[in-house]
């Protein structure tokens, strides 16, 4: 009985740190896409890099990143011109951008015809 209510709270404890960590993580992202950059500007190194930390956690990552990655930038939404978000040039020069709350599995899906 008591290994087992030591697990219960091992585990709500194990949850509620991995919620902090993605509260963290969305914080952070959205400082990067909204206060810190104008649109049509590339990430700093390390923003970057902090940005590709979760853009490997992306459903789509593999897609996303393609022949690799060359920089991140912040622009408009194709599909919410109102709304910012991150946009990728490939190593071959191809775009396409991604979203850091799919990244961090706080959205599944997109509107038919927009997938970041």
């Amino acid at each position: 009985m008591i290994t087992y209510i030591i697990t219960i709270m091992s585990d709500k404890r194990a949850e509620r740190n991995r919620m902090r960590n993605i509260r963290r993580r969305a914080s952070i992202a959205h400082d990067i896409l909204w206060n810190r950059y104008v649109l049509g500007e590339e990430l700093l190194q390390h923003d970057q890099e902090f940005m590709m930390s979760l853009l490997k956690k992306h459903p789509s990552a593999a897609k996303k990143i393609g022949t690799g990655v060359q920089s991140i930038y912040v622009d408009r939404n194709k599909c919410w011109p109102d709304n910012r978000c991150f946009h990728i040039v490939r190593v071959d020069g191809t775009r396409t951008e991604f979203s850091y709350l799919k990244c961090l599995g706080l959205i599944q899906s997109s509107r038919k015809g927009c997938d970041a």
